[in-house]
Order: structure tokens, then sequence, then C-alpha cells
């Protein structure tokens, strides 16, 4: 049974290549659609070279029309016709698929880096507290070394003043110990010319005398 209708168009109403010729036999459509399938898989991970993405265009065009192919009602198998359209349309699928991946990288990466300048924040936050509680400790340590300064300060005066009251003290009581020894030494004049009065008398005495 013919596949094609009177215009040269399939099942799917694609115009085919040399639609004058048409195959006498029926082979098991299920047949070719799984020796396609597996060479399909052997050879599309194999492109290299800047042909890659064509290649690869090519074939996910085939495989779409083979399959499209494969379930028309007829059993028979159809001619595939491939036109700029339909390389056009997969290379458009593909071009949105590498869109779509880049912004989800991008949307990855935006997010990665959202969370790294979150961390460094966090960061310099914590360096900035530690900076605060820094300068709020050195501030408290000038301020106790303000007071033990002042305090050394009154210590040193309070020395001071209590080492010239105890230099006026000592100073009255040099005036009260030479008083003392002046008197003393009067005292002692004294005692000595009475000493001496009474041994010049003493020798004025005639010897007989009673």
């Amino acid at each position: 049974m013919s596949t094609r209708n009177k215009s040269g168009e399939d099942c799917l109403g694609n115009t085919v290549i040399n639609p004058s010729r048409q195959p006498t036999y029926t082979p098991d459509t299920q047949s070719l659609a799984d020796s396609f399938d597996q060479w399909y898989d052997k050879v599309k991970n194999n492109f290299e070279g800047p042909e890659s993405d064509l290649c690869k265009t090519l074939l996910t065009v085939i495989t779409n029309k083979f399959a499209s192919s494969a379930t028309c009602r007829h059993n028979t198998p159809t001619m595939v016709s491939i036109n700029e359209t339909d390389i056009m349309n997969e290379r458009q699928k593909a071009f949105r698929k590498k869109l779509q991946d880049l912004d989800a990288d991008y949307s990855y990466q935006l997010k990665e880096k959202e969370l790294e300048n979150q961390n460094l924040l966090k960061r310099l936050q914590k360096q900035e507290e530690t900076m605060v509680e820094l300068q709020n400790k050195l501030k408290r340590q000038d301020e106790v070394q303000k007071r033990h300064s002042e305090y050394d300060d009154l210590k040193i005066r309070l020395c001071e003043e209590k080492i010239e009251d105890l230099e006026e003290e000592l100073k009255q009581k040099d005036d009260v110990y030479e008083t003392k020894i002046a008197s003393l030494e009067k005292r002692l004049e004294l005692k000595i010319t009475i000493q001496d009065n009474k041994k010049k008398r003493r020798r004025r005495k005639p010897k007989n005398w009673k």
C-alpha cells in the first residue's frame, strides 16, 4: 500500500524526496525504529569540532521525522523529507535550551555570589564589632591608667606635704634641743664657776683656823 498521495506528499503532509519512487515491500517498522535508535545512541555523542552542533541538529530532525513517520496509520516506511525550516526550528530549540542553561547557571552563580557577599558582610560586621570592643577596652584601660596616674600624683603630693611637715617638726625640735643644750651649758658653766669659787675660798683659810 502506498504511503503518498497523488500530490507527492507523505502521511504527515511533507513533500518527499523523489516522490515518483515507491518501495514495493512492507518491512517491520518497529524493527527499523529499533535499529535507528541503536545507531543514534552510538553516534550522537561522538561528534567533535565546529560541525558538531549542526550534525546533532540534523540527527534530531531526522529522529523526530522518523518517529513521526513511524506513527502513521500505514505500516510501510515513508521517505523522510528535511527542509530548512525543520533545521531552523531545531536550532532555535537548541539555542533556547542553551539560553535556559546559561540563565540557570547565571542564577546559580548569582546566588553563590550573593551568599558569598552575605558571608563577607557578616565577617566584616564581626570584625567591626571586634574593633569596637577593642576600642572600648583601650578606652577603659586609658581611663584606668589616668586614674592610677592621678592617684600616684596625689600620693606623691601627700608624701611631699608630709615630708615638709616632718622637716618643720624636726626644725622645731632642733630649736628646742638647741635651747635645752644652751640652758644646760649655762647651768654647767654656773656650776663650774661655783665649784671654782669654793676651791678659792678654801685656799684662803689659815691652816690653824678652826
